[in-house]
């Protein structure tokens, strides 16, 4: 019997047509995989940013003194978004170290609410929010 009667012959071909085929496709895989190391990319560590260089501030809740009520309703309203150094900006929330706002503005924010915060006259005291006013103040400072 010849090979050319043989009626595998075509399952034959088409089997090492594939294997072929294959191999030419593994050769470009590797070349895609590999061909930032064949070009010399760096592993060099990056350079030093300008952020980097800045002074780390320690992540803590400044001292409240007397306000220690302050500080309760920081921590209960507030740290979500702000954070525990008040430098988050989570959801947009502003950076209280670097803030401009005077008492009385802060006090304002803090009672209607601005942008994506939330008022909170419904649900702060009067009380609590002058307190948490005063408190955040102190975040400039530390």
């Amino acid at each position: 019997m010849s090979i050319k009667n043989c009626p595998d012959r075509n399952i034959f071909a088409r089997i090492l047509y594939r294997i072929i085929i294959s191999v030419y496709d593994l050769r470009f895989i590797f070349l895609l995989l590999f061909l930032p190391m064949l070009l010399g990319s760096s592993c060099e560590p990056k350079k030093e940013t300008d952020a980097a260089k800045l002074p780390k501030r320690p992540l803590e809740l400044p001292d409240p003194g007397d306000n220690v009520l302050g500080k309760q309703v920081y921590v209960a309203n507030c740290k979500l978004c702000h954070g525990l150094d008040g430098q988050m900006g989570g959801s947009g929330a502003a950076n209280l170290a670097i803030s401009i706002l005077t008492l009385e503005e802060a006090t304002t924010v803090i009672t209607k609410g601005r942008n994506l915060m939330n008022a909170y006259e419904n649900k702060l005291s009067a009380g609590e929010i002058d307190a948490v006013t005063k408190y955040i103040q102190l975040f400039k400072d530390h």
